[in-house]
């Protein structure tokens, strides 16, 4: 809001009042005089400023005036679409935008985090069933090279105990010791298979990571308000913002 009091001179010709030819005064309206002083003498007085009509269409044209010359030039940010308030200093709007940028990097960093939220729940969740596999083939595993020893151990124990040649039993149990051994052999490479498994995924939570830190930097390095180039918009004041409170005739010492 703002309040403005103008005096306009006097023209001889058809356009008595023009208010281009206005000049602002910085004056109290309740300190103005209501009455002229005595032994005052004043210069004769305009045609036009006897008619009452005539103060009407001053204060109509006094509106139209306002509306195209009182404009409200205001910095405006083309990056954040924000506008300084009037009377705002440079210096303060860059700062207020520069606290905007920063609230809206914090919120653009929650969105991310709830973004890649449920990407790394996911990869979690891989994780550890890719984990829990890796100790299964390793019990399995273990437990299938036991029973190798055993077998082979059993078998070799009857070979050395008592009996020159190997009998069918004894036979049958190598038999048995060497598919063991097979199968143990196997499950190491579950075991093997298994951990890379394990290790790709944690590999994708490594690279996700990544990616999401790199987004982050991306928000925080993406706006210096002190860098950049703002604009300058203009405001007109619309009909309805305009309240003209009275034109009247003034006159004043020459003295």
């Amino acid at each position: 809001t703002r309040r403005l009091l103008r005096l306009c001179p006097f023209e001889d010709g058809p356009v008595p009042v023009d208010w281009l030819n206005s000049a602002e005064v910085n004056l109290d309206i309740a300190a103005l005089e209501q009455q002229g002083r005595d032994g005052g003498s004043y210069a004769e007085l305009p045609a036009a400023a006897s008619a009452a009509k005539s103060y009407a269409a001053w204060e109509k044209t006094f509106g139209q005036w306002l509306r195209a010359n009182q404009t409200l030039t205001l910095l405006q940010s083309p990056t954040l679409k924000a506008i300084a308030r009037a009377g705002e200093a440079e210096g303060a709007f860059r700062a207020r935008l520069q606290l905007r940028a920063r609230e809206e990097r914090d919120a653009g960093v929650e969105e991310l985090r709830k973004k890649y939220a449920a990407k790394t729940a996911t990869l979690e969740e891989r994780r550890a069933r890719a984990d829990q596999r890796v100790e299964r083939e390793r019990a399995q595993a273990g437990s299938a090279k036991m029973d190798t020893f055993v077998a082979a151990g059993t078998a070799l124990l009857g070979v050395l105990l008592g009996r020159k040649r190997m009998s069918v039993t004894t036979a049958s149990r190598m038999g048995t010791a060497i598919r063991s051994a097979g199968r143990s052999y196997g499950q190491a490479g579950d075991v093997t298979r298994a951990q890379e498994s394990a290790d790709r995924v944690r590999q994708q939570m490594s690279d996700l990571d990544d990616e999401l830190q790199a987004e982050i930097t991306a928000l925080g390095s993406s706006y210096d308000a002190q860098k950049e180039e703002l604009e300058s918009v203009e405001i007109h004041p619309k009909r309805s913002d305009i309240q003209v409170h009275f034109v009247g005739l003034g006159w004043g010492d020459e003295a």
